[in-house]
């Protein structure tokens, strides 16, 4: 098993974060008692590259636990297994490895509706990272509408781009949603979707998780 350096890390932002040689990795848990990061191949798999337990005192700021990892592969999957009290309003069990609900990706998500989990408890599918350089928002800016004039239009990315007859090139991420084919800002009449999108007047689009590979 590979050995990662490692040092204490911020808490924040939770989820993972690039560093110049790695990943700083957070999570919000107020009460888990023992907290271990688990460091997997990017291609899946049941074996880890590493398990990190997070010391209570040195990794912990508040209801946060964290940590930087250090040398990191490009490219990885990880999870988190917690421990904490048994009682009727807790469900520890570090035998899971649980998704980080901050993570930015999750594996196995190519093929839409690919996986068939049987067990209502746990799940085959992890978080996933990769290092690259983040989304270029250039000069954008909110638009300062009050919310009581806001028309607010929630999309979930994927879901809205999965199908060809949304003629993206890239479907599922933000930069085609957006950018070079911009369905959610251009009514035009052969997207029956984007054209409601503009008639209704939305002044605010949140997107839900527009990366799920």
């Amino acid at each position: 098993m590979p050995l990662f350096r490692t040092s204490r890390g911020r808490p924040l932002p939770l989820g993972p974060s690039l560093t110049p040689d790695g990943a700083n990795f957070a999570l919000l848990c107020r009460h888990g008692r023992s907290v271990t990061l688990v460091i997997l191949p990017a291609e899946g798999g049941i074996t880890p590259l590493a398990e990190l337990p997070l010391d209570a005192k040195k990794n912990r700021t508040g209801d946060h636990w964290h940590i930087r990892v250090h040398d990191l592969p490009e490219a990885f999957c990880y999870g988190w297994r917690v421990d904490g009290p048994d009682g009727p309003k807790t469900r520890f069990d570090p035998t899971r490895l649980l998704l980080d609900p901050s993570a930015v990706m999750l594996s196995h998500g190519a093929e839409w509706a690919g996986t068939c989990e049987v067990d209502p408890q746990r799940t085959t599918r992890r978080s996933l990272y990769r290092r690259g350089t983040r989304y270029n928002w250039d000069d954008d800016a909110p638009p300062l509408t009050a919310h009581e004039d806001s028309i607010i239009y929630e999309v979930h990315v994927r879901g809205f781009t999965c199908h060809p007859t949304s003629m993206v090139a890239e479907p599922g991420t933000l930069q085609r949603a957006c950018g070079e084919d911009p369905v959610f800002a251009v009514a035009r009449s052969d997207r029956g979707r984007a054209d409601a999108g503009v008639r209704v007047g939305r002044m605010r689009l949140p997107v839900l998780p527009p990366r799920n590979r």
